[in-house]
């Protein structure tokens, strides 16, 4: 049984690990928030492709930068700041073309349901039962016109 100040032991021991270059350390670190941050990346870049890439850039910078991680605030915090200045980098250069921005709009990537099923399937569960009732719910007015006019 693992207690909050055995996981606080442990979170230290793999920030020791990996300001001393261990990349299994701070592959450790990180990866329960991948996810969030590939969402994070996607929400604010509305493509797919480009959240990957800031995400892998997001992952270099906090690696480059973990001796400067103070831990005043939580890890993730962090890492999601990271993220959001690597998102703001990216479209900081869509501002300049903005005739090509218009043209990617029409071209945003759906997140795919895997990634989102993965990463909460209760979540995903509860999706398909709203849309299901929604369905129910458009389709019962005409079904009840058409019993009506039988």
């Amino acid at each position: 049984m693992s207690t909050l100040q055995d996981t606080g032991a442990e979170h230290a021991r793999l920030l020791a690990a990996a300001r001393n270059g261990e990349h299994a350390a701070f592959d450790a670190l990180v990866a329960p928030h991948l996810r969030a941050l590939h969402l994070h990346c996607y929400r604010m870049l509305g493509s797919l492709d480009q959240a990957e890439d800031t995400l892998q850039e997001t992952l270099l910078r906090a690696w480059r930068g973990l001796g400067g991680y103070e831990g005043r605030s939580p890890l993730p915090h962090w890492l999601h700041r990271i993220a959001t200045m690597a998102c703001l980098r990216a479209t900081a250069g869509r501002r300049e073309r903005l005739p090509a921005v218009v043209a990617e709009i029409a071209h945003l990537q759906p997140y795919p349901d895997t990634l989102l099923a993965e990463a909460n399937p209760a979540l995903l569960a509860e999706r398909r039962e709203e849309v299901a009732l929604a369905f129910v719910a458009a389709l019962a007015p005409r079904l009840t016109n058409m019993e009506n006019h039988r």
